[in-house]
């Protein structure tokens, strides 16, 4: 039925906008009930093969694949770049409108060649052959316009689809000899992608960059995928002030001396910065929001719960993509602000560690700081034990590490360990964290 395939847009304005501004406004789609139930089934049946279908360049919503994979490696090439003085930039991509600018032969036929059954190509191409949509204003009557481009908003099988779309993009790039990324170990770090946001590791720039631009044009003039050349930025690690004003003569890439936004993070040039330049602005703006919180009329258990559903969440994700050692009073300010937001003030009836406790044990389940972050960098030293499947942040630093491997030499007693032949900061953390708590949690006994 043409009414299934019909989507509601409501447009929402951005915050701090002019009202009166078309584009300051962003549009909520919202589909058929059925057809999310379809397109969700579709994913499902989808999801098992993106493996094989998608390079592990691209982790966004792929089945075992994190963001902070992508955070934790260009953390590693910038380092390796400064230790090793290679000139060198981390190019971030702004594509204008990406997930709606697909183009639907195109993306078909990608579908066709990936090999999938014919009964998927019939129900995909039932939901994308002629999808209307209708934007809903107070007072006025909704008009039905077809879109004849992108993959849908809202749509389970979305994220699917324009991973595939972005892959043969990511081969191009991998696969020219001109495009010159990161070589470590015997391989090559070019490019890495989380849906839309992609970020380029490039070395010999005045090569690569003119290259790489050739490239983006070929694919946008056969696949509607363009690039906002404007609002792309470069971070420059150790490349010379000329090169820089040839290169963006040419092209008006923006430059960013000190910081490049990726992934809701700041990568910077200095790795020494990393902490300093994420955390401080994250700890302040937590802080603000519970002094704001902290007026209203929220109950004892409601508090706990607000920290659970907002002020976690934030925490987690930085303890997970960000590869540097926390502040110890930091993280403690951070606990006593919690713990003045949970009593509203007033005198603590309860001992933390009582909190901390699951309810099933007597607690509320309070988050421990300090313990979601030893569990967010433990689960990423599981990850050095994985097989072939292993990311290509794993596959770097073993480079970095040969020829040990980083999954042999933790297990060895101290005294036994052969010298670690690199000084990478994010493994070096790790370690720190593995050799504190191996014995005080007894993860590990000797001989292991």
């Amino acid at each position: 039925m043409p009414e299934a395939l019909l989507a509601s847009v409501v447009l929402i304005p951005k915050p701090g906008k002019d009202v009166q501004g078309i584009d300051n406004y962003r549009p909520i789609s919202l589909l058929n009930t059925d057809i999310k139930i379809l397109a969700k089934l579709m994913a499902l049946r989808l999801g098992p093969m993106l493996s094989t279908l998608i390079h592990p360049d691209q982790v966004g919503f792929m089945p075992g694949r994190q963001a902070f994979e992508n955070t934790r490696r260009a953390a590693d090439l910038i380092w390796w770049a400064r230790s090793r003085k290679v000139p060198s930039l981390f190019l971030s991509l702004d594509a204008e409108k990406a997930f709606d600018r697909a183009e639907g032969p195109f993306l078909f036929r990608l579908l066709e060649r990936a090999g999938l059954p014919d009964s998927f190509l019939a129900l995909t191409r039932a939901l994308y052959a002629n999808p209307m949509a209708q934007i809903l204003i107070p007072g006025t009557d909704p008009t039905p316009f077809p879109i004849r481009n992108g993959t849908r908003q809202g749509c389970p099988l979305s994220p699917s689809l324009f991973a595939i779309f972005l892959e043969p993009l990511m081969r191009i790039i991998r696969a020219d000899e001109d495009i010159r990324g990161f070589l470590v170990g015997g391989q090559q770090f070019k490019v890495s992608a989380y849906a839309d946001d992609v970020l380029l590791s490039l070395t010999d720039p005045e090569t690569s960059v003119p290259a790489l631009m050739c490239r983006l044009t070929e694919y946008s003039q056969i696949s509607g995928y363009k690039i906002n050349i404007a609002k792309s930025m470069i971070l420059p690690i150790l490349v010379p002030a000329r090169m820089l004003r040839t290169l963006t003569r040419e092209m008006p890439l923006q430059i960013s001396a000190s910081e490049l936004p990726y992934l809701g993070i700041k990568l910077t040039g200095l790795p020494d910065r990393l902490y300093e330049v994420n955390y401080a602005a994250m700890y302040a703006t937590l802080k603000q929001d519970l002094e704001c919180w902290d007026k209203y009329a929220i109950s004892w258990v409601g508090r706990v719960n607000c920290i659970k559903m907002n002020v976690l969440p934030c925490l987690l994700y930085y303890f997970q993509t960000i590869p540097v050692a926390l502040d110890p009073s930091d993280v403690r300010s951070m606990q006593r602000a919690i713990d003045n937001f949970v009593w509203a003030g007033k005198r603590h009836r309860v001992a933390r560690a009582t909190l901390y406790r699951p309810k099933q044990l007597g607690g509320l389940g309070l988050p421990s700081l300090f313990s979601y972050y030893y569990a967010a960098q433990l689960a990423q030293l599981v990850a050095w034990h994985e097989g072939v499947h292993a990311g290509r942040w794993v596959e770097l630093e073993r480079a970095l590490m040969a020829p040990n491997l980083p999954h042999h030499w933790i297990w060895l007693a101290r005294e036994h360990r052969p010298l670690l032949p690199t000084n990478c900061p994010a493994i070096m953390n790790t370690i720190r964290i593995w050799d504190k708590l191996a014995a005080k949690c007894d993860l590990a006994t000797l001989p292991s």
